[in-house]
C-alpha cells in the first residue's frame, strides 16, 4: 500500500486571501514537494498554517520585507549627505 501526498498550500479554500507574492511562494513550495523534493524541517511547519498566519509566513519566505530596506537606506544616506553639504 502506498500513500501519495500532494501539497496544496495556498489553495483558496485552504489558505485564504494571499497576495501575488505569497501565492508565488506557495506555488513554488507545492511544485517542489509534488515533484519529489524533500523540504527542510523549517518549511514543513508552513503546511500546518492557515489564514493570516500562512500569509505572514509566506511573506517572510518571499523576502518581500527585505526589499524595503534598500529604499530606506538610500533615503537615510541622502538625508545625511544633505545635512553635511548644508553645514559646509
Amino acid at each position: 500500500m502506498l500513500l501519495d501526498l500532494v501539497a496544496v498550500l495556498g489553495v483558496s479554500s485552504l489558505g485564504g486571501n494571499l497576495n501575488q507574492n505569497q501565492q508565488n511562494v506557495a506555488t513554488r513550495l507545492n511544485n517542489f514537494f509534488n515533484n519529489g523534493g524533500a523540504l527542510p524541517p523549517g518549511f514543513v511547519s508552513v503546511f500546518g498554517l492557515s489564514g493570516s498566519s500562512l500569509g505572514n509566513a509566506l511573506t517572510q519566505l518571499s523576502g518581500e520585507h527585505a526589499t524595503g530596506i534598500q529604499p530606506a537606506a538610500n533615503l537615510s544616506t541622502g538625508m545625511f549627505l544633505g545635512a553635511i553639504s548644508i553645514r559646509s
